[in-house]
């Protein structure tokens, strides 16, 4: 969830809805822009400044769940800036296996200073310009870590 003055954006599964901050009534929808796969679902939002930040990838199943949910299938990640306003894309990244990134990268681990970090193929930090959604710069400074959770921007071995 991200919420500027006048309105609260809140990942809701496909779409973002984008709500009126001191009503609380819903505006509009946002949709994650194409090549995502119309199965996945938004993971990430952020703003800043006058774009609004997701990335949305397959949908999850919540394990334990009575009764069982179906497992949804999905396509591979995509990191994108909207016009905060209209929800217009202004720049899209991943959707694909042939991606920079890859087909499964993390949600964002931090936004600031005009750039956009994040963790893809499993060792490599990225830097990406908040502006144009290009790569800055790239370091394979992660270690590999065989099989480890990687959650909420944390290692857990």
């Amino acid at each position: 969830m991200a919420a500027t003055a006048g309105r609260i954006y809140l990942a809701d599964g496909p779409d973002c809805l984008v709500m009126d901050a001191v009503t609380g009534q819903d505006l509009t929808r946002f949709k994650a822009p194409p090549p995502t796969h119309p199965s996945n679902c938004w993971r990430f939002v952020a703003w800043q400044g006058d774009q609004l930040f997701g990335c949305a990838d397959a949908p999850a199943v919540m394990p334990g769940t009575k009764p069982p949910l179906p497992v949804l299938q999905g396509g591979p990640a995509t990191l994108f800036a909207l016009n905060l306003a209209s929800g217009a894309p202004t720049w899209v990244r991943g959707g694909s296996t042939n991606e920079e990134l890859g087909a499964a990268f993390g949600t964002p681990l931090a936004i600031g200073g005009e750039r956009i970090f994040l963790r893809a193929n499993f060792t490599n930090l990225f830097a990406l310009d908040t502006r144009s959604g290009k790569t800055t710069w790239k370091a394979d400074v992660l270690e590999d870590t065989n099989n480890a959770t990687w959650w909420e921007g944390v290692v857990h071995r």
